[in-house]
């Protein structure tokens, strides 16, 4: 019978989801997570990530 049901993808989310605890969101949260991306966040998100990156060295090395 788990054989059966495992074949079922419902039955799979379903079991994926019992075995983990994820967060309730409120109507707020989900409609700030649902809102466009504005290009200063992405700005601020690639400037950010590029001050943390070590320079690279351009030469090969054999």
């Amino acid at each position: 019978l788990e054989k059966e049901e495992m074949k079922n993808p419902r039955v799979k989310m379903d079991k994926f989801l019992e075995k983990y605890n994820f967060p309730k969101w409120n109507q707020e949260e989900i409609e700030n997570l649902n809102r466009p991306i504005i290009s200063t966040e992405l700005e601020a998100v690639n400037q950010k990530s590029s001050s943390k990156q070590k320079p690279r060295s351009r030469r090969l090395h054999s």
